[in-house]
């Protein structure tokens, strides 16, 4: 079969193109993407600024600890940029930045004032923060209420660690845990005392601290809550909000 000159041509033009590697494009422009700033506590915070906007892109920058505990958990971000001095924080700060490394871009930022600049920051925000889409970081704030629980890697309740939670929220609960079992588990199984249920929280695991990894930490399994019945459920938002009022 003969080939005519517009087949040739569309021929030519697909196998061009074959032969090149295409390029990824990013989700994201530059100027569409938010960055939370947390540097209050850093000498630089103005110079860091001055810098982001100087790359035009778009930050927040808070300037206290109650702004980073409450516009963490309210505003959309494609990534975190980090200066904080090694000093002791309050624990709900030293687990939302727990949190934020572990699901977000994250970058640990230092400025270099001999050169006016942020060490890697361009491909922080090329290659992570531009494909990254942008979500809150906390869907519920979490209160430090202690329930009674017992916690499993299995359904069946074939290993079991009696514990208590360290803090609960509508979405997920924080378990004090030692138990070798939970190295690189993902799932954990819930009952809970105080419900007087049958029915078990099946939970992901989103975290763990580990005894003796982290000074002034307690150690234990950040859970986020996968599946409840709406009987436990109802006690959950229950207890909160009697917690609140109280």
């Amino acid at each position: 079969m003969s080939l005519n000159e517009k087949d040739l041509s569309d021929y030519l033009a697909n196998f061009d193109g074959a032969s090149k590697t295409p390029q990824k494009k990013a989700i994201y422009n530059r100027e569409e993407i938010l960055i939370l700033l947390v540097a209050y506590e850093s000498e630089y915070f103005d110079e860091y600024k001055t810098l982001f906007a100087k790359d035009g892109v778009r930050i927040i920058a808070v300037s206290s600890e109650k702004e980073f505990l409450n516009f963490s958990r309210i505003i959309p971000v494609n990534g975190i940029a980090v200066d904080f001095p090694p000093t002791k924080h309050s624990e709900e700060v030293n687990d939302l930045l727990d949190e934020l490394e572990k699901n977000y871009p994250f970058l640990q930022i230092e400025y270099n004032p001999c050169i006016n600049t942020i060490y890697n920051l361009e491909d922080f925000i090329e290659e992570k923060c531009q494909n990254f889409t942008a979500r809150t970081i906390r869907s519920a704030k979490r209160i430090p209420i202690s329930l009674n629980v017992e916690i499993s890697p299995e359904k069946e309740f074939i290993r079991v660690e009696k514990s208590v939670t360290l803090d609960i929220s509508e979405s997920g609960l924080f378990v004090l845990a030692t138990e070798q079992m939970w190295e690189n588990t993902k799932k954990c199984f819930v009952s809970i005392k105080e419900f007087n249920s049958s029915s078990l929280i099946e939970c992901d695991i989103v975290r763990q601290i580990r005894w003796g990894e982290k000074p002034f930490r307690n150690p234990g399994i950040g859970l986020k809550i996968e599946s409840i019945h709406e009987s436990l459920r109802d006690d959950f938002y229950m207890l909160l909000k009697k917690w609140q009022f109280d």
